[in-house]
């Protein structure tokens, strides 16, 4: 996303398309700086709304509140210039998909990336002890446009 594409480069890992449950990352090319997201309640039915707990749950795991002015949705923003920030990213995004959206451990993520406005959409399976490096891999091996 930082070597790729232009200025709005980004991936969607969905939980559950029908829910709307996902996290999100956006990046420019050529930048340090990459911002992630799990959706907050604005964006969420009543029915699917996150309660309380699991809100709470998403600051416990890092995550900043919504906040005007800065993201509708839950955010972080980090320095991705480096692979174990990399890591901790998808590792993060692994555990928010699971762990509040109730994603299944071996269930598929369906992802979209976007690069220089062009997207692709694929899946990715998760084994059960889903790790931050088979995520990484799984973009490496699963989306080789990437390096056109």
């Amino acid at each position: 996303m930082l070597d790729q594409g232009d200025d709005h480069n980004f991936i969607i890992l969905h939980a559950d398309e029908a829910k709307n449950y996902f996290v999100q990352f956006a990046g420019s090319r050529g930048e340090a700086i990459v911002r992630g997201e799990a959706v907050s309640n604005l964006y969420l039915e009543p029915v699917h709304m996150l309660d309380p707990k699991r809100s709470k749950a998403l600051r416990a795991l890092g995550w900043n509140p919504p906040t005007p002015g800065q993201s509708p949705n839950f955010y972080r923003d980090w320095d991705a210039r480096d692979a174990r920030t990399r890591r901790q990213m998808a590792r993060l995004a692994l555990r928010t998909l699971v762990e509040i959206y109730g994603l299944e451990p071996t269930a598929h993520v369906w992802c979209k990336l976007s690069l220089c406005g062009a997207s692709c959409l694929w899946t990715i399976r998760p084994r059960r002890r889903a790790s931050q490096t088979m995520f990484t891999k799984g973009l490496e091996q699963q989306f080789p446009c990437a390096d056109d």
